[in-house]
């Protein structure tokens, strides 16, 4: 039997894949998977390490339309 920890992780894995599911448009998916990615690193202590990571990607995205 899963523990009230393990149904409510369950919850939110279900809710935040459903949200992704159910975006019409990649730009909403997106934004959705945004949202995902805040709320794991925010629940896990890694807000820097994500924000790092989406910097990191940003640039790399912006040197290629550069080039």
């Amino acid at each position: 039997m899963a523990t009230r920890a393990q149904k409510s992780q369950q919850r939110r894995l279900a809710w935040h894949q459903g949200r992704i599911d159910q975006a019409d448009t990649p730009k909403a998916r997106l934004w959705a998977a945004c949202g995902w990615l805040v709320a794991e690193a925010w629940r896990r202590g890694r807000l820097d390490e994500a924000t790092e990571v989406v910097l990191t990607t940003v640039h790399e995205i912006r040197e290629e339309q550069t080039s």
